[in-house]
């Protein structure tokens, strides 16, 4: 009986496999050709999740730079929102405290929430898989134009013109569509107080009001901001993309907090506008 269970158990598992390596698809039939195998379903997330081969990997780094260079090729999520966090929340501080002229006791920490939350949920994680997992997929040989010599991209009509797809790509869809209606959610939900009886449903739709409301203000000066940065950022390699994306986004942070990141100044805006 032993053996018996045995024997079933083995051709269970050789049913299984067979039935998943079957080159049902394209892409497992490609799979197979390539020799690569077809991978298990738990594999498929993992290798969605997982960091992609970088256009510009960085081999044999040399000094402290250099390592920080190739941690960064080899760990671009966690690089990329850790800077993101911090980079964001520091950004409303040094506006709170150097152009507001607010003491510690009078720092609005309730605002400085929605800039750390922000930055880490939509500039870090969110912002990684559109630009460097979205922008591979929409597009094909983005990384072949990056990894190029700043000479021999100014001469390659078909990378520019790939260049400018992304870089009007960001302006006119994802900015509009998802950085201004996430970063007034973010807000709305920091600002609102414990005594708020609206629900959360109500609070993103309140939200969205007044993303629309400053719709063409928020986007007109975004993009004077962003096509300048953007077409520089989209031509580095794809492992340098957030870092230095980042980087620029400092200041545009702290030109947000400004101008967009009390609450004081949103009714006031709303009032004129």
């Amino acid at each position: 009986m032993q053996s018996c269970g045995l024997v079933a158990l083995r051709v269970t598992q050789e049913t299984a496999f067979n039935l998943w390596s079957k080159p049902t698809t394209r892409w497992q039939s490609r799979c197979l050709r390539r020799g690569t195998g077809v991978p298990a379903p738990h594999n498929i997330v993992r290798r969605f999740l997982s960091t992609p081969p970088t256009s510009g990997s960085v081999k044999n780094p040399v000094g402290f730079m250099g390592k920080i260079v190739a941690f960064a090729d080899k760990r671009p999520l966690v690089v990329g929102t850790v800077i993101a966090t911090i980079k964001t929340a520091l950004a409303d501080l040094l506006v709170q405290r150097a152009v507001e002229k607010k003491s510690w006791d009078e720092i609005d920490w309730r605002r400085n929430r929605a800039f750390l939350g922000f930055g880490f949920l939509y500039l870090g994680v969110g912002m990684y898989f559109v630009y460097v997992k979205g922008f591979r997929i929409l597009f094909k040989g983005v990384d072949e134009f990056c990894r190029k010599p700043f000479r021999d991209k100014i001469r390659d009509r078909k990378g520019l013109v790939l260049l400018s797809k992304q870089v009007f790509a960001d302006i006119l869809i994802i900015q509009p569509f998802m950085f201004w209606p996430t970063y007034y959610t973010f807000k709305e939900f920091c600002f609102s107080p414990p005594s708020d009886t609206r629900k959360p449903g109500a609070i993103v739709v309140d939200a969205l009001q007044k993303a629309r409301m400053h719709s063409f203000a928020d986007n007109v000066g975004m993009g004077a901001f962003w096509i300048p940065a953007n077409y520089y950022i989209y031509a580095l390699p794809m492992y340098l993309r957030l870092p230095v994306n980042h980087g620029v986004s400092f200041l545009w942070c702290c030109i947000l907090s400004l101008w967009r990141g009390s609450k004081e100044s949103a009714i006031a805006n709303e009032t004129v506008g």
